[in-house]
Order: structure tokens, then C-alpha cells, then sequence
């Protein structure tokens, strides 16, 4: 089997489809599909502000602490990853602020789903990193692969993706992180140093694997390329023959057993390690306190190749019932969902605002594919 992925190293680029035609193309279908006529809602202003994400950023103190500062109420729903994105993209009338991942862009950005937001409104937009504007930190770090906030953030007003700066944006980018593999060091039998001891033989039937294909593939990626398999050109962007060759190799270590489990939420990746079925595994930061809060040593890997970035913002609906005022044929929010108003949400949700860096640079973000 290895042998005859090894062989597919002619990439014929006259069959290539990028991830990225075959994304835009789905989104045109699924917009034509989804736009209906709407009518102007008009907001007595004591609705409650609803908001759908990951349980990453959709928190209840937060969100309690959101209502008393802002005078009204806020109204999160956390669901899995999938049906998110089901809902974010064929639901829109059902929130008002989706807490999205700049790596599904190129589904929702085409789609027409959210209304561009306005900087000029937002107070705090020159606080917000050059990390997420730019894809650096220094002049000199890296910007990485994949869909970084930077190459899906700029719009024009009438909400297309265009090059950069511009006024209008997409979402106002809010929590990042870096994730990488998690593992118990009693398991294992000392440190982990490369994103190849995912497929370790040594780890077979004890390895778990992220189930968000936008995520997942991107850590089995990192693995694939570490142990020498294949070299990727943009892990964000990959060929049709890298996805084959990578599919490939799953499929084989899927049939050898190498793999306990494939998890979707939080709280299943802990636990399978509490559980001790799993002795490393793809891995949110926020999961290596709860196990170790279960008495089990957990260690959040610092692995040589680098990390895998991921990033998230606040965009706004365009069939929320909290927006009623058109003006110049752009619908602009109430009061109750102004700018101003997301930006104080906006700074209730700095939790998880930091990123880890290896070398200055932002390594390979998430084609979530989020997700440095």
C-alpha cells in the first residue's frame, strides 16, 4: 500500500481541482438554493441577542456577564461542528451573531449568509492583532498555510471577497488558538516530539482522531508529512492527487485498527483519555485541564514541526429580526446589534485570545483548515 502511494508523484495539473473551485462552486448551488424574499422585521428592542457556535466561545458565565454589561439579554446555543455549519449556512434566520471559523469561508462568504461589517463602527478594530489582519506577527514570521483570517477577511460593501485592507469585513476576528496533539505521558512512555506519533505503530488501537473533516484532515496531514509520506504544497489548498494519497493512508490505518475512536466534541476527547482507551489524540487546549482535573496526567504537545492555527470572528446575519433599516440598498443593524454593540460581546470573549507561536511564525492554519 505505502508503495503504491509513493508512486503518485506526477501531479498532473491539467486535472487539478483546488479545494477552493470546488468549495466556491458548492456555495454559488447552495446560495441559489437557499435566497428567499424577506420583509422588514421591526425590533421593539427587548429580544434577546441569539448566537450559535462551538462550546469553544459560546460560554455561560461569559455570556451571563454580556446580558448585565449590555442591558439585555444574550442567548447562546453551542452545537457540534456540523450542525453549526448546517445552520449558520441554511439557517440564518435562527441567530443573529454566528461565532464562526474563518476556514468554512469559502462556503459562507459566497453564500451571502452574514452582512459585512462596517470597522469604522467597530471601536476596538485597531486593538485586534496583525496576526489576524495580516498573518504575521513581525515582518518576519510566516504566514502559514490554509485559510488564515487575513485571506478571508476583506470584503467589499457588497459583501464579495476582495484583496485587502478595506473597510468591510467578513467577521471581526475574536479567539485563536493553536492546537496539537494531546497525550498522557504514562501511556506513551516519555515525550512526544513530531506530529508523526499519531500514526506510531507503537500507539495502534490507542489513537483518536478529530471527526470535523475541516480540522481532522488537517492534523492527519501534519502526521502524514511529518513521518515522510508526502511533501504538501498549501495543506489548505491540497491537489486532488495529495487528498488521494492521504485518504489512501487513512483508509489503510483505519483497516489495520489503528484508530480508537474518531471524536467530534469536547467532552468525548476527554473522555477517552480519562478513560484511559486512548493514550494520544488530536487535542483542544481547553480538554488538557479537564483531564488533568480528573487526576490524569495529560501533556499538551510542543512538537517540532509547529502547530496547527485556527481562528474564529463574529459575523453578523443578514436575515437576523434584529436588523430592519436599509440604507443606500445595504441593511444596517439596529441599535440593538450595531457594531459597537458586537464589539463589547467582542471583548467578553478574549478567553481564548492568545496564540502560541513556534519561531515567530503561525505554521499551518487550519483549512478550518481552522484553525499555526
Amino acid at each position: 500500500m505505502t508503495d503504491k502511494i509513493k508512486k503518485r508523484t506526477a501531479l498532473g495539473s491539467g486535472s487539478e481541482v483546488t479545494r477552493r473551485q470546488f468549495m466556491g462552486t458548492t456555495a454559488k448551488a447552495v446560495a441559489a438554493g437557499t435566497v428567499a424574499a424577506s420583509f422588514p422585521y421591526i425590533s421593539t428592542g427587548n429580544e434577546p441577542l441569539r448566537t450559535i457556535g462551538l462550546g469553544v466561545s459560546i460560554i455561560n458565565e461569559i455570556q451571563s456577564q454580556a446580558s448585565k454589561d449590555l442591558g439585555f439579554e444574550i442567548r447562546g446555543q453551542a452545537l457540534g461542528y456540523g450542525a453549526m455549519f448546517g445552520k449558520m449556512l441554511n439557517q440564518n434566520d435562527q441567530y443573529d451573531i454566528a461565532e464562526g471559523y474563518y476556514n468554512d469561508f469559502d462556503v459562507f462568504i459566497p453564500a451571502k449568509v452574514w452582512h459585512p461589517t462596517d470597522t469604522t463602527r467597530v471601536k476596538e478594530w485597531d486593538s485586534i492583532s496583525d496576526l489576524s489582519k495580516t498573518g504575521k506577527l513581525t515582518p518576519d514570521s510566516k504566514e502559514g498555510d490554509g485559510d488564515a483570517p487575513f485571506r478571508k477577511l476583506w470584503l467589499n460593501e457588497s459583501g464579495d471577497l476582495v484583496d485587502g485592507p478595506t473597510r468591510w469585513v467578513s467577521a471581526v476576528p475574536t479567539w485563536h488558538n493553536a492546537d496539537t496533539l494531546g497525550y498522557n505521558p504514562e501511556e506513551t512512555g516519555g515525550k512526544l516530539e513530531s506530529w508523526a506519533s499519531l500514526f506510531d505503530e507503537k500507539f495502534r488501537g490507542r489513537t483518536a482522531l478529530l471527526n470535523v473533516p475541516q480540522i481532522g484532515v488537517m492534523d492527519a496531514a501534519m502526521g502524514a508529512e511529518a513521518m515522510g509520506l508526502v511533501k504538501f504544497g498549501d495543506k489548505g489548498d491540497m491537489t486532488r492527487e495529495e487528498i488521494d494519497i492521504l485518504m489512501d493512508f487513512l483508509i489503510e490505518k483505519k483497516q489495520e485498527g489503528h484508530f480508537r475512536a474518531f471524536w467530534e466534541t469536547f467532552g468525548q476527547s476527554v473522555n477517552l483519555m480519562v478513560s484511559g482507551e486512548v493514550a494520544v489524540e488530536s487535542m483542544w487546549s481547553p480538554a488538557v485541564t479537564a483531564i488533568r482535573a480528573e487526576g490524569v496526567p495529560c501533556v499538551y504537545a510542543d512538537l517540532k514541526e509547529g502547530y496547527r492555527g485556527w481562528h474564529g470572528g463574529l459575523s453578523i446575519s443578514n436575515s437576523t429580526r434584529l436588523m430592519s433599516t436599509s440604507i443606500g440598498g445595504s441593511t444596517v443593524g439596529q441599535e440593538h446589534l450595531s457594531p459597537d454593540r458586537v464589539t463589547t460581546c467582542l471583548k467578553l470573549q478574549m478567553l481564548r485570545s492568545t496564540s502560541n507561536q513556534k519561531n515567530g511564525t503561525t505554521g499551518t492554519w487550519a483549512s478550518r483548515q481552522q484553525r499555526n
